[in-house]
């Protein structure tokens, strides 16, 4: 008896950073899912929860797109700053630099312990969006070490996940997609969507 092969399945993954897009179709190939890229600006509410601000993204983009599809956004939270810089880690880094954000960090006795969470929020026509998460606990460094893969990520050079003593910058890129929270957030997608 013939064993039929499993239909490529396929998702927009509406981005404007080309690294994340390369990142996501690295992982979700291996579930045999063909990721096309659309870059399309969309707005983000303005609020510290980046669980709201995914779904906002992932509804606006199937207004334009109107086909299966998911977005993705991340947060870093400093343990020293309760819920900060969160969802603001971006606007935060670009207004001080990532000297600045050192600088915030900088003292004896400041925690240095931070995390990255990634949410990837899934849409598609008639069906209610759902939501994948994927945490990447570490430190952040007393000074920037490596150089960011892509400019979008700066925080890149400053962190370090727990059990390693490079920074993601000093990383490969391979490396780092095998333990970073956008890859666990895209492999829980790929696993639920490969079996869809």
């Amino acid at each position: 008896m013939k064993v039929k092969k499993n239909k490529v399945k396929k998702i927009v993954f509406v981005t404007t950073n080309g690294g994340k897009l390369r990142e996501a179709r690295g992982i979700l190939t291996r579930f045999g899912i063909n990721v096309a890229g659309r870059a399309l600006h969309l707005e983000e509410p303005q609020t510290s929860d980046v669980r709201a601000i995914v779904l906002a993204k992932a509804r606006q983009a199937l207004r334009a797109v109107r086909a299966p599809l998911i977005v993705e956004d991340t947060g870093i939270f400093f343990e020293e700053y309760k819920n900060f810089p969160g969802a603001y880690a971006r606007p935060f880094v670009t207004g001080v630099g990532l000297e600045g954000v050192l600088r915030l960090l900088h003292g004896r006795d400041i925690k240095r312990t931070a995390f990255f969470q990634s949410f990837v929020a899934f849409a598609a026509p008639n069906a209610k969006p759902k939501i994948f998460v994927g945490r990447c606990y570490g430190a952040i460094t007393k000074k920037r070490k490596g150089r960011a893969h892509h400019a979008r990520l700066p925080y890149d050079e400053v962190f370090v996940p727990r059990g390693f003593k490079k920074t993601f910058a000093e990383m490969s890129v391979a490396q780092k997609a095998r333990i970073s929270h956008r890859a666990k957030a895209l492999a829980a997608f790929g696993k639920w969507f490969s079996r869809r």
